[in-house]
């Protein structure tokens, strides 16, 4: 996904100070990643997902526009925030299960791999261009 022509953000209810560590070890080729914006727990916890807070503040603070703005999660609260916040969703389950229950959410694109998540992208980059 880095190397894509997008701007990419991580949107999470964990603490951001804990993300950002996580990030800053990613290992060997986590130099050629870009700066990702991590946006974490709201001091309001009436904000945290499905609450579409930090997804809607996510792409504001990139200059996004929400209708080219694309949440990938693999949690029912982030495909709830998702459709809450008006931003495409693609969910990632890899189980049966849990594949039906975001669908039931309305994920219109769940995938299993990131092989399936990349090719996933790039359909919904290419609907855009």
């Amino acid at each position: 996904l880095s190397r894509g022509p997008w701007r990419l953000a991580v949107v999470t209810d964990h603490a951001s100070a804990a993300v950002q560590t996580f990030l800053d070890h990613l290992g060997p080729g986590a130099d050629s990643v870009p700066e990702l914006g991590v946006f974490g727990r709201p001091t309001d916890p009436r904000l945290m997902k499905p609450h579409p807070h930090a997804v809607a503040l996510a792409t504001s603070r990139l200059g996004g526009d929400r209708s080219r703005t694309l949440l990938i999660g693999e949690s029912l609260a982030d495909a709830l925030a998702a459709r809450a916040a008006g931003v495409q969703f693609i969910g990632v389950a890899t189980h049966q299960r849990h594949a039906r229950m975001l669908k039931e959410a309305g994920a219109a694109n769940v995938v299993e791999t990131l092989a399936t998540l990349l090719a996933a992208v790039s359909r919904l980059k290419e609907t855009h261009d």
